[in-house]
């Protein structure tokens, strides 16, 4: 969050607060400001490649530059509308993320959220070693240079967890209600966050396959500098892990519901109930996941697709 506003793409006050009641999004405000500012600095240098397009004609690598900046002022327009709703997504966040950190999903799973941190952190600053090499390429070539560029603890799971802790025992009705109306109200979180983010889930899906796709196509012609293949085949690689990696960790909420499913159907039958029922219809009626713009649903079959 914080270096997003180093780079203007969420203006929201006090996104650092510890009370969700001080986050507010100002029209007013140096932050809005400042990315605005950023907007327009980005929306003149995309003015300048449209400018350099039309003089050099319209090819498959001048275009790929320019879907490079059309994306980048796609993501700004995104975060902004992000920024937005920002403050309630909190809000909604705060509410839900209170009924998993009391009695009893504390017993059902480990918060070792410092060492996840560290380590989805270090996945991500990977990324400067793609940019050097990139850049590198690039003055070796001395050409235009291109550069490219979750982790949660599941509440999901910890409701399978839960359930998962009483397997094939009989437990009250009380039991299922609480935790069906502890699932519904994640679920409206995912749904209030997918509708906050979708936008830039397809855009940046979209945008990783229209690389890996333009690094395919130029796998044909890199040349046997080593320099050259070393920044190639990296990047190249870069960007298909961090597809991976990303519908692997997104489609999460998709596999601890179907786990859920699963537990529920061991169920003894002395114990069913009309609560269970109901929970058990609940989750049949639809997939609970993020996705982009309803186009894609993040989930594992989404690799094989």
């Amino acid at each position: 969050l914080f270096i997003s506003q180093i780079y203007g793409l969420l203006p929201v006050s006090n996104v650092r607060a510890l009370d969700v009641a001080d986050i507010r999004f100002r029209w007013c405000s140096p932050r809005i400001l400042y990315s605005l500012l950023i907007g327009i600095l980005n929306l003149s240098e995309f003015g300048a490649v449209i400018n350099y397009v039309i003089k050099v004609t319209i090819n498959f690598h001048t275009s790929s530059t320019l879907s490079l900046y059309i994306v980048c002022l796609l993501e700004h327009l995104f975060f902004w509308r992000l920024a937005i709703q920002w403050p309630r997504i909190m809000r909604t966040w705060h509410g839900v993320e209170q009924l998993f950190l009391r009695v009893p999903y504390r017993f059902y799973g480990e918060y070792r959220i410092k060492r996840r941190i560290y380590i989805v952190f270090t996945i991500v600053m990977s990324s400067a070693l793609e940019h050097c090499l990139l850049l590198g390429n690039s003055f070796h070539l001395s050409n235009m240079e291109r550069t490219q560029c979750k982790i949660n603890v599941t509440y999901f799971e910890s409701i399978y967890r839960r359930i998962a802790a009483v397997h094939r025992k009989v437990m009250p009705a009380v039991f299922w209600t609480e935790v069906r109306e502890h699932y519904l109200a994640l679920k409206r979180l995912v749904h209030l966050l997918d509708a906050a983010i979708a936008p830039l889930v397809l855009l940046a899906f979209g945008n990783n396959m229209s690389f890996i796709c333009f690094q395919l196509f130029n796998s044909f012609n890199i040349g046997v500098d080593f320099l050259v293949m070393l920044a190639f085949w990296y990047s190249l690689g870069f960007a298909v892990v961090r597809t991976l990696l990303t519908i692997f960790v997104a489609s999460s909420i998709n596999d601890y519901e179907r786990k859920i499913v699963t537990a529920l159907r061991d169920v003894p039958s002395r114990a069913w109930s009309i609560e269970v029922q109901r929970f058990s219809e609940q989750l049949g009626n639809d997939t609970t996941a993020l996705s982009g713009s309803g186009f894609f649903y993040l989930t594992r079959s989404l690799v094989l697709a």
